[in-house]
């Protein structure tokens, strides 16, 4: 435990560093900082699972104060203007705010948060998971797992071959189960008891309301939580298609802008969301883009998770340059 805790942290350290770097090299009138969230929970302990990419109430108010103060916030259609045709060009030290998958704490949680600093944000929205009560299979996952806690697993148990040395660690029955995205169904079934638990996601109701908002904007997030990757050519064309049709069925219109679900892409991936018109489209590759890369990478738009930094670490140029 104490080793892979300390892999952790290097690794983090390593893309602060990284990201610092990156904001080094850019003028800050030239630089677009895109900020990546989830859900927003007191549950967010971000020890291990899916809770590692969470944030609490507390700290989301204190991460949006810092960047309120430290950056223009503009929108993802600002960005779109600024890749376009238009004579619209994104202000000095640039940044949006993005939440992934479309948790009902975004509209409970973070909104509210979002009002007081008058921040905007793009939601972008897992359309199979609006109205579900437990929400991505991570969440449900770790949540069987923390139920069985002290109760080891056996590979009989699940049919598939589960080292013994990690059979009573949650945290490492959850790294290896969640590589098993062809098992989803088999693994919960097996695991989760009668009263499954996880994460509330938007209603049809709740994210209709929420589009409505003046700060928010609503992106696709593909159909199916899946990385996209793991889909043929034309699956991956049907879930995104799928998306657009179910976003427009809820909020009246067709997203603009859309997220890769688990950061992940290649060409025919990058090529589906280029052929069904979207403006700009966000990975999760932890870096910084100068304004005149995003001409040519719109469909690449890299975004720090949030998650990671407290908020006196939240990177960005000194205020003197702001």
């Amino acid at each position: 435990m104490k080793r892979t805790a300390r892999r952790v942290r290097n690794s983090l350290q390593k893309t602060r560093v990284q990201i610092r770097r990156t904001i080094a090299s850019l003028s800050p009138r030239s630089s677009l900082t895109v900020f990546m969230y989830h859900s927003v929970t007191e549950d967010a302990t971000r020890n291990w699972g899916p809770w590692r990419y969470a944030v609490t109430p507390v700290e989301f108010e204190e991460h949006i104060s810092v960047i309120a103060d430290r950056y223009n916030v503009v929108t993802m259609d600002d960005v779109s203007s600024h890749i376009g045709e238009s004579e619209y060009t994104l202000p000095k030290n640039a940044a949006v705010v993005t939440f992934d998958d479309g948790y009902r704490d975004t509209l409970t949680q973070a909104l509210p948060v979002l009002e007081r600093y008058s921040v905007p944000a793009t939601i972008y929205v897992t359309t199979d998971l609006v109205g579900d009560q437990y929400g991505p299979f991570e969440f449900r996952l770790a949540e069987a797992l923390r139920n069985r806690a002290g109760k080891s697993i056996s590979s009989l148990e699940l049919g598939i071959d589960l080292s013994g040395s990690i059979s009573n660690n949650p945290e490492k029955i959850y790294r290896f189960l969640r590589g098993n995205p062809g098992k989803r169904t088999t693994i919960l079934d097996k695991i989760e008891n009668e009263s499954p638990s996880g994460t509330t996601m938007l209603t049809d109701e709740e994210l209709r309301v929420i589009s409505e908002h003046r700060l928010i904007t609503i992106g696709a997030h593909g159909h199916h939580h899946v990385p996209l990757t793991t889909l043929s050519k034309c699956a991956i064309d049907e879930s995104i298609s799928e998306c657009i049709s179910v976003l427009e069925e809820i909020i009246g219109y067709s997203p603009n802008h859309s997220s890769y679900p688990y950061g992940s892409y290649n060409r025919d991936v990058i090529n589906a969301v280029r052929n069904l018109d979207f403006m700009t489209a966000v990975t999760t590759c932890p870096n910084i883009y100068s304004t005149d890369k995003l001409k040519t990478k719109y469909l690449l738009i890299p975004r720090i998770d949030a998650g990671i930094y407290s908020p006196s670490s939240i990177p960005s140029f000194p205020r003197s340059f702001v």
